[in-house]
């Protein structure tokens, strides 16, 4: 195999191969960290109005809320990509509305992408900036 054709074959299969391994060690945070499907991610402090979500392990659909309303939605999962889908919301009147739920409403739909460091779930935008950084919660009642 003379340069030109090994370059080639190094870009065409081994290339993609390998971007894929460093994306998929990237995406996680070794064996302590939770899972991302499966566990409550909550933004903030404990309590009784933590906006949070919680994708299901089996199917590609999520659960949450935002802070006022309960939340519903789609994902696609691909490796590091995330995307959110279809994002529903109860949508009661919140007396004390100051439009965080609004923000967060609009930081899911701009995701991207995600990973676990040091325990938080950091869901990314388009370039890989942090949207929101969440942390493990308690299953809401």
């Amino acid at each position: 195999m003379n340069a030109p054709t090994s370059h080639r074959f190094f870009r065409v299969l081994l290339a993609p191969a390998l971007f894929a391994l460093v994306s998929a060690c990237a995406a996680t945070a070794g064996g302590d960290a939770p899972p991302l499907r499966g566990t409550v991610w909550q933004l903030g402090a404990d309590g009784p109005r933590a906006p949070h979500i919680r994708l299901d392990d089996k199917e590609p659909r999520f659960v949450g809320y935002g802070g006022c309303n309960r939340l519903l939605g789609g994902y696609t999962l691909e490796g590091p990509r995330l995307r959110f889908e279809g994002i529903g919301a109860s949508r009661r009147a919140c007396a004390d509305d100051d439009g965080s739920e609004d923000r967060f409403l609009a930081a899911l739909g701009g995701v991207r992408g995600w990973r676990i460091e040091g325990g938080k779930l950091k869901l990314l935008s388009e370039g890989g900036g942090t949207l929101l950084d969440l942390r493990p919660g308690k299953a809401p009642p």
